[in-house]
């Protein structure tokens, strides 16, 4: 699947691969800065955790 953007932002492509994904396998709280990434290589599970606020 493809999905063009004329002027993307970080909010626009946020809410459009939230919507391709449906249901994620990692939950935070709302409204918290954090994100992740979720690798599978060679069978086993990476993630990748970020937290973009600037407090732990």
């Amino acid at each position: 699947m493809a999905v063009f953007l004329k002027s993307p932002t970080a909010q626009t492509m946020r809410a459009v691969l939230d919507g391709m994904v449906g249901v994620g396998d990692v939950e935070f709280e709302p409204e918290k800065p954090l994100r992740y990434i979720h690798k599978i290589v060679d069978g086993r599970h990476i993630y990748f955790l970020a937290n973009l606020g600037r407090s732990p």
